[in-house]
């Protein structure tokens, strides 16, 4: 299957919840697969676990300096006024499910993102924080709409199926 094929079908929640993404989240929506993979480096770096506070989410996501962070951070934010903290797996899918990569380059970089034991392979769990991830910090992104099955292109996913496959294992 060629790579425009794939990015065509990877593109339907970017596609349909693009215009719905909030202004202080749009900062998000423009980073580059590289930027992400920088972000992702400096978080592992920092060994902390993925709820941030406003301190250490600035530092990660130094990138966006041109956005306004504390609202974007409280875009993400959750627990009591203070102890406020944003989950960064959140932030991360967000950037990469709106990202205008091909599919193949989204997967990869899915996969690095969420295989948090080096394994060469993920987890059910991993999967879990994975989907987990996307769909609350889409639904942050976007005021809170909820992904629906009518938003979400379930039909094309069997169809990356063997693309995945193939990533994953070379």
């Amino acid at each position: 299957r060629s790579r425009a094929a794939m990015g065509a079908h990877m593109g339907t929640i970017r596609d349909s919840l693009g215009d719905e993404i909030l202004a202080h989240a749009k900062p998000i929506t423009k980073l580059q697969m590289e930027d992400v993979r920088r972000m992702h480096e400096c978080w592992v770096k920092m060994e902390c676990n993925p709820g941030v506070d406003q301190k250490r989410f600035n530092k990660i996501f130094v990138m966006l300096r041109g956005a306004n962070q504390r609202k974007l951070f409280e875009l993400f934010a959750k627990g009591p006024p203070d102890k406020r903290f944003a989950d960064v797996n959140e932030v991360f899918a967000v950037a990469l499910i709106n990202s205008s990569a091909f599919a193949a380059s989204k997967m990869r970089a899915l996969f690095e993102l969420y295989d948090e034991d080096c394994s060469g392979e993920l987890s059910l769990q991993e999967v879990v924080i994975m989907i987990a991830s996307a769909m609350r910090g889409m639904s942050a992104a976007t005021g809170g709409r909820q992904l629906d099955i009518e938003t979400v292109d379930v039909t094309s996913a069997p169809r990356h199926l063997d693309s995945f496959q193939t990533i994953l294992l070379r």
